[in-house]
Order: structure tokens, then sequence, then C-alpha cells
């Protein structure tokens, strides 16, 4: 177990972890607007949902005001 004795450092680390972790959180959410399929994630600074259409043959057609196909 590691022990600081500089308190400098010890808000260094943490420093460096929390930028890590804020690097690596994807709380963007990419939803199909037609299916609700979830398409992908990305990198944002807070939750959000951002809504397009699906490589989904129906979801393409249905965006494109063409019939859905049985």
């Amino acid at each position: 177990m590691t022990s600081f004795n500089n308190p400098h450092a010890e808000v260094s680390l943490h420093s460096d972890i929390h930028d890590q972790v804020e690097q690596q959180c994807e709380l963007g959410i990419l939803i199909c607007k037609i299916c609700g399929q979830v398409i992908d994630t990305l990198p944002t600074n807070g939750v959000k949902k951002i809504y397009g259409v699906c490589s989904g043959t129906d979801c393409r057609n249905i965006n494109r005001g063409e019939k859905q196909t049985q």
C-alpha cells in the first residue's frame, strides 16, 4: 500500500485519476428514433440522449417516408 507524505502529490494523483475517468466516460447515447436501438455511445460532459436513424433497412425506409416492408 502506498503512503503519501506529501499532500500535494495526493491531490495531483487524485486529479490525474479524475481526468482519466472523465476521458473514458461515454455518457452520451445515440438512439435510433424508429426502433429504439442503441446505435453508439459518445463522450459527453453529462448524460445526453441523441436521436438518429440506425442502419436497419426498415428504419431508413420509414425515415425517408417509404412504407415498411413486411
